[in-house]
């Protein structure tokens, strides 16, 4: 009896299980396809959507025809270095979809993977792009109208800020100019120089 307990255990798990030889390939063949699936993420999609958009000057501005669906947010280091910000807001345009319709923006490559756009006369950063990606992610703050696209998922979660989930929690102190210091605010509206949210024939 010992000697057959011992022959059964040093047998393969799967054989110990009850599991024949194509059920055990079967359940390997869709553990490699769970672990594609996670690795490569969901394909994404296209759709026929007009965005535009630019830097804080006016001296680059962008135009698409097509998005894709991946809006997010990327809490990774470089991220959060090239925007000066707590993580990075982005949507991505197909490269054969985006068009410069004013200036170029100036390029970063922050590694051997990808570069970083951005207006060399304000800073604004205008994007991300991946080698070989095919796309450009566009920041969504740099948008024209950044309340139509809402990030739907968070991507470099281990270097997001500890406190990242406590934020909306934060007190709303009142709009810009609502706390008594009417003239500060009226003298930011006069002498504002940030190009408008849409397309201008010239600017400034």
């Amino acid at each position: 009896m010992w000697l057959f307990s011992a022959w059964t255990w040093h047998r393969p798990r799967w054989k110990r299980d009850g599991w024949n030889q194509s059920k055990l390939h079967r359940r390997i063949r869709s553990l490699n396809s769970i672990d594609r699936r996670f690795r490569r993420g969901k394909p994404m999609k296209i759709r026929e959507e007009t965005i535009s958009g630019g830097c804080q000057c006016g001296a680059v501005r962008y135009h698409s025809e097509k998005i894709f669906d991946n809006a997010h947010i990327c809490h990774c280091r470089m991220c959060q270095k090239a925007v000066g910000n707590l993580f990075a807001a982005l949507v991505a345009a197909p490269n054969d979809a985006l068009q410069w319709t004013r200036g170029s923006p100036d390029v970063f490559q922050s590694s051997d993977q990808g570069e970083r756009g951005f207006c060399s006369l304000c800073g604004t950063p205008l994007f991300y792009r991946g080698k070989n990606s095919g796309r450009t992610n566009l920041t969504i703050g740099s948008l024209d109208n950044p309340q139509r696209v809402e990030p739907h998922r968070q991507e470099g979660v281990e270097s997001r800020i500890p406190w990242f989930s406590r934020l909306t929690a934060i007190t709303d102190e009142a709009a810009t100019g609502a706390d008594g210091d009417g003239e500060w605010a009226r003298s930011i509206t006069a002498t504002n120089r940030q190009h408008p949210d849409h397309d201008t024939d010239g600017w400034p």
